[in-house]
């Protein structure tokens, strides 16, 4: 029986492969109407590249994080410089074209690295084999099967207009906001949905009414979301627990009704609508167009990328560790000398300020700052982001709001009630995986890790252990 499963295995890890080598052919053709018989040489170029780059003594995973980037880089070159001038010939020249060029890659690669083959070693994580009942097998192979399988799962998301990606970053940020509050500091806000929705009122106003460049009314949609996190901080943290939540519920329902009220600035029930979306611009110079999709999401990745990095900062500095003081033991914080409604009050303003700039790179993404941004909805969704990627780490914040919009959007096509399914799944996080996503992650690398003693091992597990 074992054999037959692990050729069931061998089979599923080398038709993953498979499977990615014909999507990008398939690609090609598709998009470009081009037969490409060099698809095969860049496989093999990214292979040796690879391995160079490990030889070097660069670490396995950098090798493969820069090797596809360096063929990819390869590639743009000689479509840019060489390939595009061969696209209105006959098909049998394009066929001619990249038979050569695959010769040429190959002989390369035989000239620079010999005709042998390398071999590239696995890191240490990644060596041995893992063992369920009577099956075995190694741990690099399960490796590519998930690496391949995750890359399969995120393929629409590459090959969607770009909207998609950038929703995906929108909320991370979004859920970063939360988390500081949530997991560092201890605090189930549900006022996150105010600040998002300030902040996409606040960029909205001032692109349509003062014509403002895109990182000005960037800037104003966080202040917008600082200033009104300051105000509700202010009178939220004076209370604790069920009342805390409930003080930021009624908060969220007031600035709701505020919001539709105020239709002179908000729009109402209609949003506001037709937000341009000004190109990135310094000092009067254009340095990023943001017209197309993948455009306007390379700014919000840089946008992001910035936010990330400085949350990062944060937590890892003395108020960071002041904030996990407070949420581990108020009390005793408070006997050290630490001001606790300060301190919170400070994760409240940084919370908002990052919400705010989300919601601001929504309403551009968008066009529109409609009064959902504001609802109480808006908060619940913010929240499960943060909860089912997992509290306390800022990358799990990615993770939680990349499972809930790639997911959302895969189910919402399948069934209409998919709602119901992601109800399901809060369900059964809250049972069996209250660390999120990142803790599963975190307990598989655990399992997979060589040589783990009892003395690593979780206090539940040994704990189980000594009552059997």
């Amino acid at each position: 029986m074992n054999i037959y499963l692990l050729q069931i295995a061998n089979g599923v890890g080398i038709g993953m492969l498979y499977f990615l080598l014909a999507v990008g052919l398939s690609i090609v053709f598709g998009l470009l109407r081009f037969v490409n018989f060099s698809h095969g040489a860049f496989f093999l170029l990214g292979a040796y590249l690879c391995f160079q780059i490990a030889d070097m003594g660069i670490s396995f995973w950098w090798s493969l994080l820069v090797a596809p980037l360096l063929v990819g880089l390869f590639a743009w070159v000689v479509e840019r410089f060489v390939l595009r001038h061969v696209y209105a010939l006959p098909h049998h020249f394009h066929i001619l074209f990249t038979v050569g060029l695959a010769l040429v890659l190959q002989e390369a690669v035989i000239s620079i690295w010999g005709p042998l083959g390398n071999n590239v070693s696995p890191p240490d994580l990644l060596q041995g084999v893992v063992m369920a009942g009577g099956f075995v097998y190694p741990k690099y192979r399960l490796f590519v099967i998930g690496v391949t399988a995750v890359m399969a799962l995120l393929l629409p998301l590459a090959l969607s207009s770009g909207t998609l990606a950038t929703e995906v970053l929108v909320f991370a940020l979004a859920a970063l906001g939360c988390n500081l509050l949530l997991g560092y500091t201890g605090l189930m806000s549900f006022g996150q949905g105010i600040f998002f929705g300030v902040g996409s009122y606040t960029a909205g106003v001032v692109l349509l009414q003062l014509k403002l460049p895109l990182l000005p009314a960037l800037a104003l949609a966080a202040l917008g979301g600082a200033v009104t996190a300051l105000l509700v901080g202010w009178f939220s943290i004076r209370q604790r627990g069920t009342y805390f939540v409930m003080l930021t519920l009624a908060f969220a329902q007031m600035f709701y009704f505020l919001a539709y009220t105020m239709k002179d600035v908000t729009g109402g029930d209609n949003g506001l609508l037709d937000i341009p979306r000004p190109p990135l611009a310094l000092f009067g110079l254009t340095l990023l167009p943001t017209t197309s999709s993948w455009q306007y999401y390379t700014v919000v990745a840089i946008l992001f990328v910035l936010v990330f990095w400085l949350l990062q900062r944060v937590v890892d500095s003395v108020l960071g560790r002041t904030l996990l003081a407070v949420r581990d033991n108020e009390a005793r914080a408070s006997a050290l000398g630490y001001d606790i409604r300060l301190l919170k009050l400070a994760a409240f303003v940084i919370s908002g300020a990052v919400t705010g700039l989300a919601g601001g790179l929504h309403a551009m993404m968008t066009g529109v700052a409609p009064l959902s941004n504001i609802e109480y909805h808006t908060s619940e969704a913010i929240l499960v982001m943060t909860v089912i990627g997992g509290t306390g780490n800022l990358f799990a914040s990615v993770l939680g709001a990349s499972f809930y919009v790639l997911a959302g959007n895969w189910l919402s096509t399948l069934w209409p009630r998919w709602l119901m399914l992601l109800g399901l799944l809060l369900i059964a996080v809250s049972l069996y995986m209250q660390k999120g996503l990142f803790g599963l992650a975190l307990k598989i690398i655990h399992a997979l890790r060589p040589g783990v003693d009892k003395s690593q091992a979780a206090p539940e597990a040994i704990a189980k252990e000594k009552h059997s």
